[in-house]
Parts: C-alpha cells; sequence; structure tokens
C-alpha cells in the first residue's frame, strides 16, 4: 500500500488553539465505511526520545474514541486504513529581554538576549480506502510539545477534538 499521509497541524511556539488543515477527495462518503484499524507501518521519527510511546498511544487511543463515537468499529479486516507519521525536531527562536533599565544618560544592566529551544511535532495521519488504495480524507498539523504528560495530553486532545470537528462524516 502507497504511504499516504495527513498531517495534523497545531499552531507554533506558546499557542494553545490548534489549526487543522484537512484534505478530502472528491465525493467522498466516508458514512460508507463501517470498520477501521491502522498501517502496522505507522511510523514515529525522533529527534527527541521523551515523546515516544506515551505520547504516540494517547495520540491512538484519542483517535479510536473519536472513530468509534462517529460508529467506526476497530477491526483486523478493516475498510478504512489509517496511516499515522510523526516527526520531531527542534525549533529556535531568540528571546529578547524587556529589562531595560535607564540610569541617567544610558541603559545599564541589560540582560542578553537568551536563544529558547523547543521541540515540534509534526503529525500525519491518512484515511486509506483498503479496497481501492486511495487517500479519502487528510488534516495537517503541528505542535509545540511539552514534557509535561498533563500538558501533552490537553494538546492531543484538543487537536484530535478540532480535527473530527472538520471530519466529513457526521
Amino acid at each position: 500500500m502507497k504511504n499516504l499521509v495527513i498531517i495534523l497541524s497545531v499552531l507554533t511556539f506558546g499557542c494553545a488553539s490548534v489549526e487543522v488543515k484537512t484534505t478530502d477527495a472528491p465525493e467522498t462518503d466516508l458514512g460508507a465505511y463501517k470498520t477501521y484499524n491502522y498501517n502496522d507501518m505507522n511510523f514515529v521519527r525522533q529527534d527527541s526520545i521523551p515523546y515516544s510511546k506515551n505520547t504516540y498511544n494517547y495520540f491512538i487511543q484519542q483517535m479510536n474514541e473519536h472513530m468509534q463515537a462517529k460508529g467506526f468499529e476497530l477491526s483486523d479486516d478493516p475498510q478504512l486504513v489509517l496511516n499515522v507519521f510523526a516527526v520531531v525536531k527542534q525549533e529556535q527562536e531568540l528571546e529578547e529581554p524587556d529589562d531595560r533599565r535607564y540610569m541617567g544618560q544610558r541603559l545599564n544592566n541589560r540582560e542578553e538576549p537568551k536563544v529558547v529551544s523547543y521541540d515540534v511535532g509534526d503529525l500525519v495521519v491518512s484515511f486509506i480506502d483498503k479496497q481501492k488504495n486511495i487517500l479519502l480524507w487528510q488534516a495537517s498539523s503541528e505542535m509545540v510539545l511539552s514534557k509535561n504528560d498533563n500538558k501533552m495530553k490537553k494538546k492531543i486532545e484538543n487537536s484530535t477534538e478540532q480535527i473530527f470537528e472538520k471530519f466529513p462524516y457526521q
């Protein structure tokens, strides 16, 4: 099966909201499908180890809850195959201090700018018709990751919620 992907996107550094971009095949009726499962070739590439299994497993759990709430059933012989692809990358940003103090005719005691590093996750999920091997629907997202499990879970919940708000089958 061709490895088609859906990319889930969450806004950049420091933002709590999620922007999900989607694409679907023309005349796709996801209501015609009743069963789903995940491609066994799902791939999580990590440049940063702390996000591996916990983050991925929680995302899959959230996807399952939403899929089953929409009436889809997890099956060993699915009609829909979901591919999941995730990449963690490190980004940097220059943080300018705002601590200027006026001392007579010049500024004193000014801190130097700092380089702040943070991890960003790009997540890709594909909804594929198993029999026809065609991409039916996709969404794209990027999220700033957190090493705090509770914060990370909230970000995953927020992104999956917004994905399924745009899901073409209600």
